[in-house]
């Protein structure tokens, strides 16, 4: 239920999707009512949140290596196969995150 859960709004799209990159992966539950999608967008807006107009290089690279971290664990998990590991992976490095924005 949406009260024990620790995304009590979960992300429910199909498929992930990673500033639209779509690696055609179904967004599946991964543990206690957390899509893929739902730990996707909380990394970005981690990394997002540590953006300051002048470290976009090392947030990038942060981004992809957590981003992989996660899939290793779904792969581990047997929710993608490796062949969407890669495509996940592509998506991460050819993604513009953490987004070009005013830091506030």
């Amino acid at each position: 239920l949406n009260e024990d859960d620790p995304y009590p709004n979960s992300n429910m799209s199909e498929k992930i999707n990673i500033d639209g990159c779509n690696p055609n992966v179904n967004n599946v539950l991964v543990r206690n009512g957390t899509t893929m999608m739902d730990q996707v967008d909380t990394l970005i807006a981690e990394i997002n949140s540590q953006y300051n107009g002048n470290n976009y290089d090392f947030l990038h690279r942060k981004f992809i290596m957590e981003l992989e971290r996660k899939v290793t664990d779904w792969r581990r998990n047997r929710l993608v196969t490796n062949r969407q590991r890669d495509a996940i992976s592509s998506c991460a490095r050819s993604a513009s995150i953490p987004y070009f924005n005013q830091p506030t």
